[in-house]
């Protein structure tokens, strides 16, 4: 059965490369970064689990008539970047790896990242890549025992509705946020949906049985009509990595 799962890896993997070299780089790679063209230089990938490393590659072509030498900028933490060739001639491609590795579970939730081509020692400032990820972590390796002793979150009203407000109002909303499970509810951090949102935790361990208050501000300046904001607490409970909360309401 090994030898059966590691033949159908080894089919998958050529068909993938067969696929991504019948590709024509002329026609795929549109979008300019210095002198080359790219598939893209904002990349979203996906879903990206905490502990495991996630692989993408970009085509990239050379529409000039000069071989050009072809790096990347220092790559910020937990990713890679890298071309796999040193120099790109005219009229040829080049593929740009990339490997995205996080093993901390507080990095749970959005991840953003930019970086730069180097193209013959120079660096191309703009455009610039942008590599964005929904980084998870994965809870398939726990057992069952492990599960039932494992902290759960619980709020029993996820959602505030603050009516109709007047236009620059700061309307505070407050959650409790309630440890229903057997061992400490540890908050990784806390997101909103708009930087017109913030949200705090009075307390970001929770032992069984306690609780802690989500105090939430929405500054409603230049909004208007109806308002729904999102509140994301990324915590260790297998259940509910990413619990949701929202507000919502009116802004005349």
């Amino acid at each position: 059965m090994r030898y059966l799962i590691a033949l159908l890896i080894i089919i998958a993997t050529a068909s993938s490369l067969s696929a991504q070299e019948r590709r024509n780089p002329q026609e795929v790679c549109t979008q300019k970064v210095g002198s080359l063209l790219f598939e893209s230089y904002r990349f979203d990938a996906g879903r990206a689990i905490i502990g495991e490393t996630k692989n993408d590659t970009i085509l990239c072509y050379n529409p000039t008539d000069k071989a050009i030498r072809i790096s990347i900028g220092e790559a910020p933490e937990g990713l890679m970047a890298r071309f796999d060739k040193v120099e790109i001639g005219p009229k040829q491609s080049a593929r740009l790896l990339i490997s995205l590795y996080q093993d901390d579970p507080t990095k749970a939730g959005y991840y953003f990242q930019t970086f730069s081509l180097v193209e013959n020692g120079e660096y191309i400032l703009y455009p610039y890549f942008s590599y964005t990820a929904k980084l998870e972590e994965s809870f398939a390796h726990l057992t069952t025992a492990e599960l039932e002793a494992s902290p759960k979150i619980e709020c029993l009203t996820p959602s505030i509705d603050f009516g109709t407000r007047g236009e620059g109002s700061r309307i505070k909303c407050r959650f409790i946020v309630k440890n229903i499970g057997k061992s400490d509810l540890e908050i990784y951090r806390i997101s909103t949906s708009c930087g017109c949102t913030e949200a705090t935790s009075n307390l970001m361990i929770i032992p069984p049985g306690e609780s802690t208050t989500i105090s939430v501000t929405f500054d409603s300046t230049s909004r208007y009509g109806k308002q729904i904001k999102t509140i994301n607490i990324y915590n260790n409970s297998p259940l509910s990595p990413e619990y949701k909360l929202t507000i919502t309401g009116t802004i005349e």
